[in-house]
């Protein structure tokens, strides 16, 4: 898109949706100049991807993920984006809409895990993380998106070579193997 903004079209709508998309998405990936920038204390700031750029004789369109704090609604983020999408006339088709998913770290839940991981890995200094990814955790209630990084490690997911130690994948399953038990008891006991 940068490169064709370079470039000078016949097709004035054309050239209104590449000024449109440079100036208000470009490479940024937080949402604030398309005036949905959002930010809070507990998941940090809004993220913002194009996942599509649709471009025919008739029309162009963008499909765009938002990953929005856990304090806020998809109607925050429609509200911010109207006016910016006003000004050059482009409507918003409303997609589907998926809430956030938070956990407090002080639920039980979380706190068996963090002691759990822990004492295993003797790092006192993590903390539970709250992300934008779409994890196995929107399968069911009452599910949590667990491990399985170290602070040690370089971050590889969703790279070329993606892999982990043997030693980290030691780890990981005997921490995985405790909170299975831990939780399984704990649903036991208080089931």
């Amino acid at each position: 898109m940068e490169f064709l903004g370079q470039l000078d079209f016949v097709n004035e709508e054309a050239s209104v949706f590449i000024d449109f998309y440079n100036n208000h998405i470009g490479y940024e990936l937080d949402g604030e100049s398309l005036g949905c920038g959002f930010s809070d204390e507990v998941s940090g700031k809004l993220i913002l991807n194009v996942g599509m750029i649709n471009v025919d004789p008739e029309a162009a369109s963008l499909t765009i993920n938002v990953r929005y704090p856990v304090t806020m609604d998809a109607e925050d983020v429609y509200a911010g984006i109207v006016p910016t999408a006003d000004k050059y006339n482009f409507g918003i088709v409303k997609g589907k809409a998926e809430e956030p998913i938070f956990i407090p770290a002080d639920d039980p839940m979380i706190e068996t895990l963090m002691d759990i991981y822990k004492r295993q890995t003797g790092d006192m200094d993590s903390k539970p993380l709250v992300i934008g990814g779409g994890t196995y955790a929107r399968a069911m209630d009452g599910i949590i998106a667990f491990g399985a990084r170290f602070p040690e490690e370089p971050d590889l997911m969703h790279q070329k070579n993606e892999r982990i130690s043997i030693d980290s994948l030691m780890k990981m399953t005997h921490i995985y193997a405790e909170s299975m038990y831990k939780l399984a008891a704990k649903i036991e006991i208080e089931g």
